[in-house]
């Protein structure tokens, strides 16, 4: 599994009543071509973020964003389109992630000691459990 081009953490203050950790990931592509193999990375990325994102130039033939919004739909990633102009990206959200069902099982519970716990089990799936 590659590596996400962005990560972000977001911790609750500790006053908050509920203190959740999300991680949230994203795969950027500037190739308009590169759809699927985002798709399959953004995807993956959710077997230890709490949300994923496709971040596509907007350039994307309108048949290929049809498909990737219904795969998006489908599997809870989220879709965002961007301007190739480095002067003004114009980031524009199609779809959000939905809140994936990860659950860490690091003692810490915290999200570096969580993405760190991800392992490769004995089958080649992934797993967060400690081993």
């Amino acid at each position: 599994m590659e590596h996400p081009d962005v990560i972000g953490v977001y911790k609750a203050l500790p006053s908050d009543r509920i203190n959740p950790h999300e991680i949230i990931s994203a795969e950027i592509k500037i190739d308009p071509q590169a759809s699927v193999v985002a798709f399959g990375q953004a995807v993956a990325y959710r077997l230890f973020s709490t949300k994923s994102y496709i971040v596509m130039p907007d350039t994307i033939s309108k048949e290929d964003q049809g498909r990737l919004e219904a795969l998006c739909m489908l599997f809870g990633v989220g879709l965002v389109l961007f301007s190739l102009n480095p002067e003004q990206p114009d980031f524009k959200i199609r779809m959000r992630a939905q809140r994936s069902r990860r659950t860490c099982t690091s003692s810490t519970n915290s999200p570096t000691a969580c993405i760190a716990s991800t392992k490769i089990c004995s089958t080649g799936c992934f797993s967060n459990a400690p081993r």
